[in-house]
């Protein structure tokens, strides 16, 4: 090689050297540069070039510490060239305040907390830009008019709650033809704005690909079509729609004043609402798999009234369901589970029917709170959830009966500041800490017909006053059946008080406050409570009317503490249940009959005669260890058998005491028998026109009976 050629070489590497070290150090600044009002860029060998203070051009790649970029200058463009803006994940990569008519194209913006910052600005225009490992936001427009985002690339924003484009009380602004992927927060969020335009976006494996939020939606109304592609599926936004069905594509659904609307056999995910309806009205929601969707599955919002959301699988959602001023709304056979915060929650809503559903392991199951009232609460399966099976806050006038609600580990059912609420015939065992907890002031509430087993308190009531308590078929089992802690009027009576450690206990024991004294028993002949370790008597009833027999209260009170006696213990447990009879001509009348039994008391009817509609009949089987003797006090309203009874055991009819106490309102029998499993039948004595040969009974006694034994 000769020499001068080597020396050609030589040279040329020596000037490739300087240009790279040249732009390498252009790399370097650490500092924020400036493009001022007046035009200047400071500092001034920051790598960027304008030859009118119009287009502003980088020349270099900018690293920087603190803010890449502040724009103070309007009707300006900078155009990126490619090169790469780069930060170190805690400030903003440009940021343009109170300022207008500024693009910012073809530029590299990585690495800062937010991509591009837009407060208070408008007529700007963010185009053709790839943002990329930005901690919170690609792109973020607050308080921002009449701007344009357009065919930019964002991907991979880092923070869990962070978005890669994020409208803030931002209105009529342009949103289309981007990219949104990756991103570990969201990728689209409009919170607060209205008026804007989203087109032809894609967004791809985010956390969360898009959310529409706002306190009071039908205020934030956005123009938001099918065009937008969300992991495959469209974004459908329905405005003043009717009578009209989803299509099976869609992957993310708003309803806004539309009517009939049906949204049924989707699969919605990944979204901040599955499905949000706006004041809509008499549409289905339906068959629908709702799930990893980061805030709510379905949101009904705003006087969305009368819709049926029915049969859908919601899991891992925020919310399962949540309801805001909406009411008259049936969620029924839903499956909701696993949610991060609750299964069902209601706002002030009113009217709404909750019913057969599974909701399991959310951090609440169901929710009411803050003046949610009227709503009915049936016959659901709630389990497993990390806080309360069902709780109610500062609502009042709710029926909350038949529920199963198990292994919570908080409470089962939680009143707080809440009034006038019905909790009926629902089973709450083994949650950790209270069965039912009236706290806080609430007041009037019925707790009526409820089995409260295996939980640290069965029934707690703190600072709660003039509740009724009654009719509770089992508290059992429980650390304390009832705990008290400033807490009087309250009328307890009728319930069965069976194997807690402490049946009752008062806190003013413990802590130097007014002790809770209340009223444990309805008087004479409804009787108190019936506690397992009573050990008085009941041979005859002197102190009562006169009574000279048995009639399933003891003799002597039951002392509960120094401030609080039950006057009139039940020798057997309580048990109520609902009949309805009729009287000529044919008028139904609903009651209840009730059972005082030392036995096991199952299988309890009250069927009627066909051909005879007033002539009913009572029945059911009584059962305890063989041999031992058994008793029932049975009551019911006189009109309901008006007259002389015949009570049968195992088909053989027994004597039976009408006490003393019956008069033309209720009727109170008396009998008993010998244990082993017995069925009892008690039938009116028939009118002469209705007279049954005595074959015919003892061949319908024996009929009933030979089922029962052989029933499966």
């Amino acid at each position: 090689m000769s020499r001068k050629l080597l020396l050609l070489m030589l040279l040329a590497l020596l000037i490739g050297t300087l240009n790279l070290a040249s732009r390498v150090e252009k790399a370097k600044a650490s500092g924020t540069v400036y493009i001022r009002a007046d035009g200047r860029i400071d500092p001034p060998d920051a790598p960027i070039s304008t030859v009118d203070n119009v287009t502003y051009t980088l020349t270099g790649n900018i690293t920087s510490d603190a803010i890449g970029i502040v724009v103070e200058r309007s009707n300006i463009i900078i155009d990126g060239a490619g090169y790469t803006l780069h930060g170190s994940l805690v400030e903003k990569g440009f940021s343009l305040s109170g300022i207008s008519n500024v693009t910012i194209r073809k530029t590299n913006i990585e690495s800062f907390y937010s991509g591009v910052y837009l407060n208070s600005t408008s007529r700007t225009t963010i185009s053709e830009n790839n943002m990329t490992t930005n901690n919170f936001i690609g792109i973020y427009l607050s308080n921002s008019l009449n701007n344009n985002i357009s065919g930019n690339s964002v991907t991979k924003n880092i923070d869990y709650y962070g978005s890669g484009i994020f409208l803030e009380y931002s209105s009529n602004n342009s949103v289309s033809n981007n990219h949104v992927a990756e991103s570990g927060g969201y990728g689209i969020r409009l919170s607060y704005s209205s008026n804007n335009i989203l087109r032809n976006n894609l967004m791809t494996n985010n956390r969360c690909n898009i959310e529409v939020y706002g306190y009071t939606f039908s205020h934030y109304l956005n123009d938001v079509d099918a065009s937008n592609i969300i992991d495959g599926r469209r974004v459908y936004y329905l405005l003043n729609e009717t009578d009209r069905t989803v299509p099976y594509d869609a992957g993310y659904v708003v309803l806004v004043n539309c009517t009939r609307i049906t949204v049924q056999n989707l699969n919605l995910t990944k979204n901040g609402q599955g499905v949000l309806l706006v004041t809509t009205t008499n549409s289905t929601i339906s068959m629908n798999n709702i799930t990893a969707n980061n805030f709510v599955g379905i949101w009904l919002d705003e006087y969305s009234n009368y819709n049926s959301i029915v049969g859908n699988n919601l899991t891992y959602n925020g919310y399962g369901i949540f309801l805001f001023e909406s009411s008259n709304n049936r969620i029924s056979e839903n499956i909701i589970r696993a949610n991060y915060y609750d299964g069902i929650q209601l706002w002030p809503s009113s009217d709404n029917t909750i019913s057969g559903n599974e909701v399991t392991r959310n951090n609440n199951g169901i929710v009411l709170g803050y003046f949610s009232s009227n709503n009915r609460i049936f016959e659901n399966d709630i389990t497993e959830n990390n806080n309360d099976g069902i709780g109610v806050g500062s609502s009042s006038n709710n029926t909350i009966s038949r529920n199963n609600i198990t292994a919570n580990k908080w409470h089962g059912i939680s009143l707080s500041e809440s009034s006038n609420n019905i909790l009926d015939r629902n089973s709450i065992t083994n949650n950790s800490q209270d069965g039912t907890l009236l706290c806080l002031e609430s007041s009037n509430n019925t707790l009526v017909g409820n089995n409260i087993t295996n939980n640290l308190y069965g029934i707690s009531l703190t600072e709660s006053s003039n509740n009724s308590i009654h009719g509770n078929d089992i508290i059992a089992n429980n650390q304390y059946g009832i705990q008290l802690s400033v807490s009087s009027e309250n009328k307890i009576y009728q319930n069965d008080f069976i194997n807690n450690t402490r049946q009752v206990y008062d806190w003013s024991w413990k802590y130097p406050v007014p002790p809770s004294i209340n009223v444990w028993d309805d008087g004479y002949p409804s009787g108190g409570n019936y506690w397992s370790n009573y050990t008085g008597t009941d041979l005859y009833s002197g102190s009562y009317q006169n009574e000279t027999s048995s009639d399933g209260i003891g003799d002597a009170p039951y002392s509960i503490d120094v401030n609080n006696t039950d006057n009139c213990p039940l020798m057997g447990m309580f048990q109520s249940y609902n009949v309805t009879y009729f009287t000529l001509p044919l008028v139904a009348h609903s009651c209840s009959v009730t059972v005082i039994s030392n036995s096991t008391v199952s299988d309890f009817a009250a069927p009627i005669w066909i051909e005879h509609p007033e002539v009913i009949m009572i029945e059911f089987n009584v059962t305890e260890e063989q041999g031992t003797t058994g008793f029932c006090r049975v009551s019911f309203p006189t009109a309901m058998m008006n007259g002389t009874y015949h009570v049968f055991v195992n088909g053989t009819e027994v004597p039976y005491i009408l006490l003393p106490c019956s008069n033309a309102d209720y009727s109170h029998l008396y009998f008993t028998y010998t244990h082993s499993t017995e069925g009892v039948i008690i039938i009116p004595e028939f009118p002469s026109f209705l007279i049954l040969p005595t074959f015919m009974v003892v061949t319908l006694l024996a009929v009933i009976f030979y089922r029962r034994k052989h029933a499966t």
